[in-house]
């Protein structure tokens, strides 16, 4: 798995983190105090995981997103953290049922479309690079590699606008 992939798939928790953050300051704008609103139990464990996340305590955090999916199952975010968390960590088909789980309860959007298409085509890569380094290559792997490899580099290394 080549770096642009891990490191497009580590922002969605950065992404989220600024969300959140922005989130609490509209709200803190917005109310009449200086204090912030009580967090949402939710609120509270989305966050615990994305601290998980960033201590690089990634089993801990798949076990707190994966209980918010449980547990709040129209919630979005958790789904994407999933997905990124297990696309580090190189487990893409676990990345894509937890983007087809979000999907399946209509909560898919551009971005999140996106980065199934980019888990496709990460997956297409290994499998064509296992078919080309195999015993007896397939005739014609090697090719659909180097053809993936250049198209999905050129499009992993242009900046996605995410909300």
């Amino acid at each position: 798995m080549n770096d642009e992939f891990k490191s497009r798939y580590a922002r969605p928790a950065l992404l989220a983190l600024l969300c959140l953050m922005l989130s609490c300051a509209e709200a803190a704008a917005g109310s009449a105090g200086n204090s912030l609103p009580a967090a949402t139990p939710a609120e509270i464990r989305f966050q615990q995981g994305l601290r998980l996340a960033a201590a690089n305590q990634t089993d801990a955090a798949i076990r707190i997103f994966s209980g918010l999916t449980t547990d709040y199952p129209l919630l979005p975010q958790p789904y994407v953290q999933l997905a990124a968390l297990y696309a580090q960590q190189g487990k893409l088909s676990r990345a894509v049922e937890s983007l087809h789980a979000a999907m399946d309860r209509r909560l898919d959007d551009a971005t999140m479309q996106q980065s199934l298409g980019d888990l496709y085509v990460e997956l297409a890569k290994q499998t064509y690079r296992s078919a080309a380094d195999a015993p007896n290559p397939s005739p014609g792997a090697a090719e659909k590699y180097a053809a993936l490899e250049k198209s999905g580099s050129r499009a992993m290394s242009k900046p996605s606008v995410q909300p």
